[in-house]
């Protein structure tokens, strides 16, 4: 009784409720009661005020939301602008300038040793940058000239660019300068300035200027809201964007310039997010809102009161049966157990065992499965449990596996038929590894069955859907039959009312028809007219051999059909030249079906909505002559 399908919210009432036990008051919950004709009338006024009030105050609530949403980005947003602005504070800016100085004196620095030790009037640029990318390139091709072992260059290895032998120290010791020199602690200091100002200039290009776009948000509320204050912030970031793009082209031309701090004054966005934190606690400590729990509280005790005076009947009886319980639980439980199973076994014995053994037995004569199956029953624990022997053994252990699903399915449906809950019985492929014989007596056991209760059949196997069709038809039995496949990697789409056995639609070309008169109509598209075309021709194939099944053949022979008519043979009417007459229409229909293989004769055309309503008409004709004949005496 305590859950929220009854009684809904909290009250007393159902605290009371949820902790109650077998030592539990009812006294205490008989106070709630009665439920007076004023209580009724003031329940109904609570709810109306409380629903009045609370559509009243559900746009307040998606105020307070929305308010507190732009507050946090607000928030967020005021932190990105605090990070910016340390990018262009004057000390960041002269720390720019500075980085730049240090890298181009150390630079010099490095160019000047290069050209004192390495100058030459017969190369020109010595310690330049370009000059310096050379020796570094050199060194490291040298390097893959020697193993790990001996270092380059040697007397007696050729030089890297004239090819021509090394023989004398003056050019060894020249070109082992040279390494040094890419190693020195000048060249290296000036490495460094480099690496630490192209970190500082990547550092202004990841920076985000973009902080208020015209999409988002926060810019919508402050255009409406605040105005000047979103102004502000734009021109600033845009400011500080020309800024940054200063400092970058200064860095990349290694130039020291003059640069004036901007940074956004973030008190506008302080006075900004005061604002809105008086709305929002403004909102949040609304009388109104204390008054609509206040009226919550109201209704829902009123109406847990109005079911409990309703329902204490039930409750008390309830209570009773708790306390009872534990009495219960408070005995021997053990004897309680055995006298439990005793008297199972007595029923079982007297009932259970012998109504269930006849309808087995029953069952077996059913589906012709009579082998000498002998049940036992054993009873324990207040439960009976059967167990099915042939001949002292397991049956699987002596029965192929056919018989043991006929063992199976007289067992299911002998349980089934001896208890009167079941209305109705789902069977999955219930004759795999079962021959056609045994298919079809299972197929008439299942039928029958569906006269006393509902019965479905999921199958694989189209003989056997063939063989419940039929018996249902013999006797007048009503069913459907639909199909289930897996269509484009989906599996389990259903098709209603579709299976074999309807190709009785096909027994007219009225479903032919329908594709021409699509065809034919000028808004067609080509591809569409196309498919329309080509599954209408499909159609009329299939009308073909319905044809020729159901009328010329008199359904003597059926599709997933095993049973032969031979009672319909007298009907059956031969006329040599009306065969040809309809093998040749066939094949005139096959031509136009793209992908079918055909004739030199017949070979294949590209159909058109003229030449489908030929074929409709020859088709109609070839069925109006079978009709009309009929076996001569």
């Amino acid at each position: 009784f305590a859950n929220d399908d009854i009684f809904q919210g909290e009250s007393e009432i159902k605290t009371f409720l949820s902790s109650l036990s077998y030592n539990s008051k009812l006294i205490d919950l008989q106070k709630h009661l009665p439920f007076t004709e004023e209580e009724k009338s003031k329940k109904l006024e609570s709810e109306k005020k409380y629903d009045d009030l609370k559509i009243a105050l559900s746009q307040k609530d998606k105020t307070l939301k929305e308010l507190t949403i732009i507050k946090q980005q607000l928030t967020a947003r005021k932190k990105n602008l605090e990070i910016t602005n340390q990018w262009f504070a004057q000390t960041q800016l002269e720390s720019v300038n500075n980085l730049i100085s240090d890298c181009k004196t150390k630079k010099e620095i490095a160019k000047k040793q290069g050209i004192e030790k390495f100058k030459s009037e017969k190369i020109n640029n010595i310690g330049s940058e370009e000059w310096k990318v050379f020796i570094q390139a050199a060194e490291k091709f040298a390097l893959k000239q020697k193993n790990n072992e001996t270092i380059y260059p040697e007397i007696g290895d050729n030089c890297l660019l004239c090819q021509q032998p090394i023989n004398e120290d003056l050019q060894k010791n020249l070109i082992q300068s040279y390494w040094a020199y890419i190693a020195s602690v000048s060249e290296q200091e000036a490495k460094t300035a480099q690496e630490n100002l192209d970190k500082t200039k990547e550092g202004y290009e990841k920076l985000d200027f973009n902080q208020f776009p015209e999409s988002d948000i926060l810019s919508s509320w402050l255009k409406e809201n605040n105005a000047e204050a979103l102004k502000y912030g734009k021109q600033i970031l845009e400011n500080q964007n020309t800024l940054s793009l200063n400092i970058i082209d200064a860095i990349n031309k290694n130039e020291t310039r003059q640069f004036t701090e901007i940074k956004t004054d973030l008190s506008i966005f302080d006075t900004v997010l005061n604002e809105l934190n008086t709305r929002i606690k403004a909102l949040e400590e609304n009388e109104q809102n204390k008054i609509l729990e206040l009226l919550l509280k109201e209704k829902t005790y009123l109406a847990h009161k109005e079911k409990l005076s309703i329902r204490y009947t039930e409750i008390e009886s309830l209570h009773k049966n708790i306390i009872w319980v534990h009495k219960a639980n408070s005995f021997n439980k053990q004897w309680y157990k055995t006298q439990s199973t005793n008297t199972e076994k007595r029923l079982s014995n007297d009932y259970f065992n012998s109504d269930y053994i006849n309808a087995f037995n029953q069952e077996c004569d059913s589906l012709n499965g009579k082998f000498g199956i002998n049940i036992d029953a054993k009873s324990s624990d207040a439960q009976s449990n059967r167990q099915l022997f042939l001949k002292g053994k397991d049956p699987s252990a002596i029965l192929s596996e056919g018989e043991q699903k006929v063992i199976a399915l007289a067992d299911f449906i002998a349980e089934t038929n001896i208890t009167t809950i079941n209305k109705g019985i789902v069977f999955d492929d219930p004759v795999t590894s079962l021959d056609e014989e045994r298919k079809s007596t299972i197929a008439k056991r299942l039928v029958d069955l569906s006269t006393q209760k509902q019965v479905v059949v999921f199958t694989h196997d189209l003989v056997f859907v063939s063989g419940l069709i039929n018996f249902a038809g013999d006797n007048n039995i009503p069913y459907e039959c639909h199909w289930i496949e897996n269509r484009n990697g989906i599996p389990g789409q259903v098709w209603l009312r579709n299976s074999p056995t309807y190709e009785r639609v096909y027994r007219n070309a009225e479903p032919v028809k329908a594709f021409y008169n699509i065809a034919k109509r000028d808004e067609c598209p080509p591809a569409e007219r196309e498919y329309q075309l080509r599954s209408g021709f499909t159609a009329l194939r299939t009308c073909y051999e319905v044809l020729v099944i159901n009328d010329l053949f008199k359904n003597v022979v059926q599709r997933y059909n095993e049973r032969v008519s031979v009672d319909s043979l007298s009907s059956v009417y031969f006329d040599e030249e009306l065969i040809n007459e309809l093998l040749d229409s066939f094949a005139q229909c096959c031509r136009y079906m793209e992908g079918h293989t055909h004739s030199d004769k017949y070979a294949y055309l590209k159909p058109e909505p003229q030449n489908l309503n030929e074929e409709i008409q020859r088709y109609e004709a070839i069925r109006t002559k079978i009709k009309r004949n009929k076996k001569s005496p």
